[in-house]
This record gives C-alpha cells, structure tokens and sequence, in this order.
C-alpha cells in the first residue's frame, strides 16, 4: 500500500528573479511543498492559479500587469480555491487593511520572508491566519 503524502501546491509570483529564486529555494528544502508555478507579473500569475489550481499562493504585492492585491479580489471574484500569502516590502497600513479586506491568509514583510515563509505556509495550511511581527 502506498502511504506517499501528497505535496502542497504552490504558485510564487513576484517580479524580481533574485528574490523568486530563493524563496522557491527555502520553500523546496521542505519535502512537503511543490512549486508548481513562479510568475514574474500579476496578470501570468492568475492564469497559472486558473490552470494549475495552487493550495497557496504567494504574490508580491507589487508586479507589473496586476499587483497582488488585484490578483487577489480576481481569485476572490472567480471563488478560485488557492490560499493567499501577500508579500511585501511596506508597512503600509493602507496596504494592510486592504489585504486584511480582502481576506488573504497572510501577510509577510520581504526582509523576513526567507526566515519565516515555512512557519507561514504552516500556520496557512492548519487554517490560521499569519501576519509578519513587523506588521
């Protein structure tokens, strides 16, 4: 009998290759988690959640074409069923309540994405909800 687990699925979209790149890199060391999509702009980002139907996805909240928060009310419109990790490098409050609104799972600073993205993914898989400290 094949007791294999399967993967999480996960989309990361954020449109600077350096910071991509090593957030898939920490998310890859964890056996559990697939990155089944990495997107460069909003816009390349939805159709990859439309087509490759994601758990989570974690969206920079500044791209090109569409920013995170636009993806995000897009996924909320269409009751696309992927949970939503916001990324971002502001405090903005502004930026805070909207997510909040819009009902993402998390909300996490840049400068600590690296060191907190698997307790995140954690907390977001169990139903919680998680917000950087910094917040």
């Amino acid at each position: 009998m094949n007791a294999e687990k399967k993967l999480v699925k996960i989309i990361v979209a954020d449109d600077h290759p350096l910071f991509r790149s090593g957030l898939v890199t920490t998310i890859q060391e964890n056996s559990d988690y697939s990155i089944i999509g990495e997107s460069s702009n909003g816009a390349e980002a939805l159709e990859q959640i439309r087509t490759l139907k994601p758990e989570i996805t974690i969206l920079d909240i500044n791209m090109p074409e569409m920013n995170g928060l636009e993806v995000t009310r897009a996924v909320n419109k269409e009751k696309l069923p992927t949970k939503i990790i916001i990324l971002t490098m502001y405090k903005d409050e502004d930026y805070f309540n909207e997510a909040i609104n819009l009902d993402v799972s998390a909300y996490i600073l840049k400068d600590c994405a690296t060191s907190e993205i698997l307790k995140c993914l954690e907390e977001v898989l169990s139903g919680e909800y998680y917000f950087s400290p910094g917040v």
